[in-house]
């Protein structure tokens, strides 16, 4: 909580810059003529009080957690598997945005995914991921589903995908 009081002019353009704590964000301000980012400018017109507003970072947390894959287990070759489902979380107080979603890997065009993460999620929200495996060929069908958001520790979750083909 910072104070700073000060003598200023009518008219006189004065700018704040708000440093946020490790673990938290800048979510706006209250009091500025305008804002950009994390400056605000208030053109003096008498007495003014400016409030920096700082949120939790956000905090991404992925369901299934331990461990941090889905076996398909054996699957005849060219049928699509039944749905698995990763489900992902906001645990900070910030607005969580999923920025991209997409499968890598060796085998990726084997394994499909589609999702509701399109909007950012407020705290305790989520979204989920359903992920598929249609092996092309016989044997071990291995991918990652790559999660990328910005909660600024795990900007980048990694969920291994397998599947066995018959």
């Amino acid at each position: 909580k910072g104070i700073c009081p000060g003598t200023y002019s009518l008219g006189e353009e004065v700018t704040i810059t708000a440093a946020p704590r490790a673990g938290s964000v800048l979510a706006g301000w209250n009091g500025c003529t305008y804002s950009v980012a994390n400056t605000c400018v208030v053109t003096m017109t008498g007495d003014a009080q400016i409030t920096g507003i700082f949120l939790k970072r956000p905090k991404i947390a992925v369901k299934p957690v331990n461990p941090r894959s889905i076996n398909f287990g054996v699957i005849d070759m060219n049928i699509t598997s039944a749905p698995r489902v990763v489900t992902i979380i906001n645990m900070g107080s910030a607005l969580l945005t999923v920025r991209t979603i997409e499968i890598t890997g060796t085998n990726a065009p084997e394994f499909e995914q589609s999702n509701g993460c399109t909007t950012p999620l407020a705290r305790d929200a989520a979204c989920t991921i359903s992920v598929t495996a249609t092996p092309a060929s016989s044997g071990i069908r291995i991918a990652d589903l790559i999660i990328q958001s910005n909660d600024t520790k795990k900007q980048l979750i990694r969920v291994k995908l397998r599947a066995k083909a018959k």
